[in-house]
């Protein structure tokens, strides 16, 4: 585990510094650890991963989006679910 210093809500307030400091721990974290994948951990990270991927040798995965995609895939699977908002969610995850 890796951490930055500012708080997600520090982060929101300077999104260009914020995907540079990301940038740099994911470096350090997948240099460091060996990691095959970095995972950016935390609500106040969301959708930050999707930005700072191509400056990251590895798969860096948004915790948020990884545990919607996870939550929709075992819904689809259980009986009784209401297909119709369902969809809609999906839809809404293949933008992001």
């Amino acid at each position: 585990i890796l951490t930055v210093a500012p708080t997600g809500g520090q982060l929101a307030q300077d999104p260009v510094a914020a995907q540079a400091l990301l940038a740099d721990a994911c470096r350090q974290a997948a240099k460091d650890f060996n990691a095959d994948a970095v995972v950016l951990g935390g609500a106040g990270l969301a959708g930050l991963a999707a930005p700072i991927q191509p400056l990251i040798s590895v798969p860096v995965i948004d915790s948020v989006l990884a545990g919607m995609q996870r939550a929709l895939s075992l819904a689809a699977s259980a009986p009784l679910v209401g297909r119709g908002r369902l969809e809609e969610v999906r839809r809404w995850l293949a933008l992001q």
